[in-house]
């Protein structure tokens, strides 16, 4: 038997060495060939709940659409579903495989619709307005929500984390002086946009231009609270808002503006994903407004307001 030399040994080693690496790379390359799932998961930011106060529902859906860097559409307005209502999604029709090591951006909204205006980006928008929208009921249906993430084969797994894209306006009504309690309310508001576009593509809305009235009734029989939440579309403004109320037979007015919002100039104006909650304590003779605590989105501040008993 022919001996090995410490050369012809070095050389055989490197040469395996060779074919290993090889090999490996072979099995590498074909991994990355393969078609790679995306898994979607989400959360919202500052909270898990909508404008009804409850967390995802069964059954809730919303749009997704994928995107390469060089334009390619992969997802047009997909509707994705969270069966259980625990912020896991899943396609309702066929699932997103990753073909390539590209990187692929997504963008999601809620609440998911089969058809609207479309955008010459490729967004779809919602045109929103009138005061049947304000009804409790209805509200969740344009609380819209955004969220934007990127994705690729060697990191399937997106976690969509979603913001609120409307501003919160919340009456909340309390017996004051000489008032023991709180029967129906019926109140008007006017100076506020309730119209306006969502980008579905984009997150960003749209008010209208003509500012209208909100009316409505807010049922209660010998109550020590009422509640009237809003929904609207973000909107700056330095005119007076007034609130027109009836209760009993009584009617008080007030004006108002909104709050001066210190991040942004001072300017007064409703910012997207806030709250703003106005305490309207009802008196005998008059109505005030007090500051009110944080509610569910982030808190946007409060303002107060006195009027007087017409």
């Amino acid at each position: 038997m022919k001996s090995v030399t410490p050369i012809r040994m070095s050389a055989i080693l490197m040469a395996a060495a060779f074919l290993f690496a090889g090999c490996e790379k072979e099995n590498e390359n074909r991994v990355d060939n393969q078609p790679v799932k995306a898994r979607i998961t989400s959360v919202i930011d500052g909270m898990s709940t909508r404008a009804s106060g409850t967390a995802w529902a069964p059954g809730d859906r919303i749009g997704i659409t994928a995107t390469k860097a060089d334009g390619t559409v992969l997802l047009s307005n997909a509707p994705y579903v969270t069966t259980d209502g625990n912020g896991t999604f899943t396609p309702e029709g066929d699932e997103f495989y990753y073909q390539d090591g590209d990187d692929v951006t997504f963008t999601a909204y809620y609440p998911f619709a089969e058809s609207s205006y479309i955008t010459d980006d490729g967004g779809m928008m919602f045109q929103i307005g009138g005061l049947e929208s304000q009804k409790p009921e209805n509200q969740p249906k344009f609380d819209f929500l955004f969220a934007t993430t990127t994705g690729s084969s060697s990191s399937p797994d997106l976690q969509l984390r979603f913001r609120h894209c409307m501003s919160r306006f919340v009456l909340r009504f309390l017996p004051g002086t000489g008032v023991a309690s709180l029967d129906d309310i019926t109140y008007e508001l006017s100076g506020i946009i309730t119209g306006g576009i969502f980008n579905t593509l984009t997150g960003e809305t749209i008010v209208n231009e003509t500012s209208v009235s909100v009316g409505l009734t807010v049922p209660g029989s010998n109550a020590s609270e009422l509640t009237s939440p809003l929904i609207l579309f973000p909107q700056q403004s330095e005119d007076d808002k007034t609130l027109t109320l009836t209760m009993r037979g009584k009617t008080y007015t007030a004006t108002f503006k909104f709050k001066e919002n210190p991040n942004n100039g001072n300017v007064r104006e409703l910012a997207a994903g806030h709250t703003y909650t106005y305490n309207v304590k009802i008196n005998n003779t008059s109505m005030t407004i007090t500051p009110a605590t944080i509610s569910n989105w982030e808190e946007g501040g409060s303002e107060n307001i006195d009027s007087t008993n017409n």
